[in-house]
C-alpha cells in the first residue's frame, strides 16, 4: 500500500518502526500487527551482507503475510565514518607568498686604541749594609757601610694597541612569507560516479519482491551545510533524482526520509527543507528524540506542529525514541512511549516511527497502540503567490550581505515565511528589475522551481551597463518559464556570466536602488567576493566595525566601554574587565538565533550564546580590541551537542576564547565545553544568523 491508502475518514495513526539485519528473527509479527505497525524500515545490511539472505526472504515473506509493508532502510551520505558531501564540494588552501620589512640585527666592526698592560724582568736596585772594622787606640770597632745590589722582579709597563671591536647595529631586509588562502573547489567526477551507485544500489532494492519502499537515512550534512554553495538544492536534486527511479519501477512504493528536527534551521545546518522534500517524498520522519536533546513530550508536539506545516505535499510520520538518550539505553516505560506518541499525533503527525525494535523497547506499548488517533493540524498557507517588491529588496540587500562576509550564496533566503532557493530568488529579482526600470512598484508572482544549477568556473569582469542587465533580466525570465529552473550560464555583452554572479550582481542592482531611489547606470562585475583569504586582525580593521547586531557605535555601548576600561592601558586588561562585567552581570536564556543584538542584551541583561557574543564583541570592539564570532558544534559538560556561538578577542598577537555565556568561564578559558573536540562552522566577522 502507498502513503495515503486507506479508508479517507480514518484518524488511525499509522506505526512504522526501524528494525536492523540482527534483528529479523527476532520479529513477532502478530505483535506488531495488534499494535498497529503497518511499515519497516529494514536496514541496508540485510540486503547486501550474504550471512542474512536465508532470514531476509524468511523476514520478507513473513511480513507480507502480516500485512506490513517493508522498505529498505539506504544510508545516504555517511561510508566508512566519513560524510559524503552531495554537492561534490571540496576545500583547499593556497600558500602565497609575500615580503614583510624587517629589521636585522648584524654587528659591526671598528679598531680600537686600548691601553694595555705588561710586564717585564728588570734589575731593582738596594743597598746592602755591613760592618766594616777598623781599630782604634788599640779597640777593634766597627762602622756601617754599605754598597749596591740587585735583584730581579717583574715590573708593569703600559702600551698602547689597536683591537677589533663591535656594536649591534640593525639594517632593513625583507623576508619572504607566506599567507594561506583558502579556495572553493568541486570533484564532480567522484559526487557523480557516487550518487549513480547509491541510486543504482536503490534502484535494486526496490526491485526485489517483498521490498516496497526506500526509506532514506543520513540524508545530510553534520551541521555544515551552510558552508557549501549547493547543500541544500545537492540533497533535494537527489532525492528527486531517487523519487524517479523509484516510482518509475514501483509507482505505489512508500518513499520516506529520516530528517533533523531543527525546524527553522534544519535547511542551513542540514541542507534539509522540508517544503522542497516534502514535493518528491510520500513521508517525512523527522527523528524527534527528546531524550538527546533533554526535552520533554510538550517539545516533541511543538517541533512535529511546525514540520507538519511546512511538509508540502508529504505526510509527517514522527520518529519517537524508544529509550532515554544515546546515553542511557534504558528503555521507556509503555506510559512514557504512548506520551511521546500522542504529543506528535496530537500535532500534525499522521504516523509515528519508533526508533528501534530491540531491547531497547518496552513491548508493552503494543498492547495500547493499535488503535492511536492523530488529529490533523492546517498546514501554514504557503499559498502566497504576490510577493511585494518591498520584500524583495529587502532580501536583496540581506543575500548581497550573506555573499560579502561568507564569500559563497547562501542556501535560500527567507521571504514572507517562504524559504526561498537562489534560483527562486534569481527569479524573483529578474522581475523586480523589469519592475522598477519601468516604474512600476508591482509585486511578483513567485514561482517554484526545482533548484539550484550546479557551480561552473568562469569568471566574468567588466562594466554591464543598464540597458544590458536589463536584457539579462528578461532573458532569465524567459528562460525560466521555459525551462522551470535557473540556468548555469547566461550570455551579456562582456561575455558569459556564471550563476551565483548572476545572483550577487543582481543582488547588488536591486540593493542600490533600496540606498539611491534608482537603478545604477551600471554594475562592476567581479567574482572576487566568492574568493575567501585569511586575514589577521594586525591586518585589517574589519573586526573593530560595527556589524548587523553589533551596534559599536551606540552611545551605551560605547559609555559601557569607556566606563570598564577606564584608566587601563593593556589589551589584556580591557579585554579581561570587558568580559568579567558581562559574565557576571548578565544571564543565560535559551533561544536560536540572534534575538536581542548587543544593544538589547545590554538593556534586558540576559541572552543565549549568540547575543551574549554579540555584546561582548560590541564593547570589545567600542574599546579597540579586534573582536570575533566563532562558531561550531560543541560538547557540553551535560553531554548534550548543541550548535555553539562564542567571541574572540585579538589580543597579545593571538586570538582568545570569550564565552560568557557560563559563570564558570573566564577569559580564555572554557569550563562549560569541550574545546578540543569542537567541530568548527565558521569564523565570522558579522554572525549571518
Amino acid at each position: 500500500m502507498a502513503a495515503g491508502d486507506g479508508d479517507s475518514d480514518s484518524n488511525t495513526a499509522n506505526g512504522a518502526i526501524w528494525v536492523r539485519a540482527e534483528d529479523m528473527g527476532k520479529i513477532d509479527f502478530s505483535l506488531l500487527t495488534a499494535g498497529g505497525i503497518h511499515d519497516i524500515f529494514l536496514i541496508q545490511t540485510a540486503f547486501n551482507d550474504a550471512k542474512y539472505k536465508n532470514n531476509l526472504t524468511a523476514f520478507l515473506n513473513n511480513a507480507a503475510l502480516a500485512n506490513i509493508r517493508v522498505s529498505a532502510w539506504v544510508i545516504c551520505f555517511y561510508e566508512n565514518g566519513e560524510w559524503v558531501d552531495p554537492s561534490g564540494q571540496y576545500t583547499y588552501q593556497v600558500k602565497t607568498a609575500y615580503k614583510v620589512a624587517v629589521k636585522t640585527p648584524y654587528k659591526y666592526y671598528y679598531k680600537a686604541k686600548v691601553k694595555v698592560a705588561y710586564k717585564k724582568w728588570v734589575k731593582s736596585y738596594y743597598r746592602s749594609y755591613y760592618k766594616s772594622y777598623y781599630r782604634y787606640k788599640g779597640k777593634l770597632r766597627y762602622t756601617w757601610k754599605y754598597k749596591y745590589r740587585y735583584k730581579w722582579v717583574k715590573k708593569t709597563y703600559y702600551k698602547y694597541v689597536y683591537k677589533t671591536k663591535y656594536v649591534i647595529k640593525y639594517k632593513t631586509t625583507y623576508q619572504t612569507k607566506y599567507k594561506t588562502e583558502t579556495k572553493t573547489g568541486y570533484n564532480s567526477s567522484y559526487i557523480t560516479s557516487y550518487i549513480n551507485n547509491l541510486t543504482s544500489k536503490i534502484s535494486n532494492y526496490i526491485k526485489i519482491d517483498g521490498v516496497n519502499g526506500i526509506h532514506l537515512d543520513y540524508l545530510r550534512y553534520p551541521g555544515t551545510a551552510y558552508k557549501y554553495n549547493y547543500g541544500t538544492s545537492s540533497i533535494t536534486n537527489f532525492v528527486s533524482r531517487v523519487a524517479s527511479t523509484v516510482k518509475a519501477i514501483k509507482p505505489n512504493a512508500l518513499l520516506s526520509a529520516a530528517l533533523m528536527p531543527e525546524t527553522s534551521v534544519n535547511a542551513y545546518y542540514y541542507g534539509q527543507d522540508y517544503p522542497s522534500l516534502g514535493k518528491y517524498l510520500d513521508v517525512l520522519v523527522p527523528m524527534i528524540y527528546s531524550g538527546n536533546y533533554n526535552k520533554d513530550a510538550a517539545w516533541i508536539g511543538s517541533v512535529t506542529k511546525y514540520i507538519a506545516q511546512h511538509s508540502g505535499n508529504a505526510q509527517v510520520w514522527a520518529g519517537i525514541m524508544t529509550y532515554k538518550s544515546d546515553a542511557n539505553y534504558t528503555h521507556l516505560s509503555a506510559t512514557e512511549l504512548l506520551t511521546d506518541t500522542q504529543a506528535a499525533l496530537d500535532n500534525g503527525a499522521s504516523g509515528f516511527v519508533l526508533f528501534r525494535y530491540g531491547n531497547v523497547l518496552n513491548n508493552d506499548f503494543f498492547n495500547y497502540s493499535g488503535n492511536l488517533e492523530f488529529k490533523p493540524v492546517d498546514p501554514i498557507n504557503n499559498s502566497v503567490t504576490t510577493i511585494s517588491l518591498a520584500n524583495i529588496k529587502a532580501a536583496a540587500t540581506n543575500v548581497k550581505n550573506f555573499i560579502e562576509t561568507n564569500h559563497r550564496l547562501p542556501s535560500y533566503v527567507t521571504i514572507s515565511n517562504i524559504q526561498v532557493s537562489m534560483s527562486e530568488f534569481l527569479y524573483l529579482m529578474s522581475n523586480a528589475i523589469i519592475n522598477l526600470n519601468n516604474n512600476k512598484s508591482s509585486g511578483v508572482v513567485f514561482k517554484d522551481l526545482s533548484g539550484d544549477p550546479s557551480p561552473t568556473s568562469n569568471s566574468l569582469s567588466g562594466k554591464l551597463y543598464l540597458s544590458s542587465y536589463v536584457s539579462l533580466s528578461n532573458s532569465l525570465i524567459n528562460y525560466i518559464k521555459a525551462n522551470g529552473k535557473a540556468p548555469a550560464t547566461m550570455s551579456t555583452t562582456l561575455g558569459t556570466i556564471q550563476f551565483r554572479s548572476m545572483v550577487y550582481h543582481l543582488a547588488k542592482i536591486i540593493d542600490f536602488h533600496s540606498v539611491n531611489a534608482r537603478l545604477p547606470s551600471y554594475v562592476t562585475l567581479s567574482d572576487t567576493v566568492f574568493t575567501s583569504t585569511s586575514t589577521s586582525a594586525s591586518s585589517s580593521n574589519a573586526y573593530l566595525q560595527a556589524t548587523k547586531n553589533c551596534q559599536v557605535n551606540d552611545s551605551t555601548i560605547k559609555a559601557l566601554a569607556n566606563k570598564l576600561t577606564s584608566g587601563l592601558t593593556s589589551t589584556l586588561a580591557k579585554a579581561t574587565a570587558i568580559f568579567n562585567w558581562i559574565r557576571d552581570n548578565t544571564s543565560y536564556s535559551f533561544y536560536y538565533n540572534t534575538k536581542y543584538g548587543a544593544v538589547n542584551t545590554l538593556k534586558y541583561k540576559t541572552g543565549n550564546c549568540v547575543d551574549l557574543s554579540h555584546l561582548v564583541v560590541a564593547v570589545c570592539r567600542a574599546a579597540g580590541i579586534s573582536s570575533r564570532y566563532g562558531h561550531g558544534t560543541a560538547t557540553f559538560t551535560s553531554g548534550n551537542v548543541y550548535g555553539h556561538v562564542w567571541a574572540e578577542l585579538y589580543i597579545n598577537g593571538a586570538w582568545v576564547k570569550a564565552d560568557a555565556s557560563s559563570n564558570g568561564n573566564s577569559l580564555g578559558k572554557i569550563t562549560n565545553w569541550n574545546t578540543n573536540t569542537v567541530v568548527m562552522k565558521g569564523i565570522y566577522t558579522e554572525l549571518p544568523f
